[in-house]
């Protein structure tokens, strides 16, 4: 299977196709870059997602 990202992917990613599953590893890196607790991270990036895109609920 061939990467689909717009470099090779390396670590855990190897050889896997893009897919929002990834998303959950990378906020918990942010969370832990940022010493910040991970419902915090998810919420800014949903938040951040939903503007972006202009959903309103």
């Amino acid at each position: 299977m061939k990467a689909d990202g717009p470099w090779p992917f390396k670590g855990p990613f190897l050889h896997k196709m893009t897919h929002p599953n990834m998303m959950e590893d990378t906020i918990l890196m942010i969370a832990k870059i940022k010493s910040l607790p991970k419902e915090k991270v998810f919420e800014s990036l949903f938040q951040n997602t939903k503007k972006c895109y202009k959903i309103n609920e």
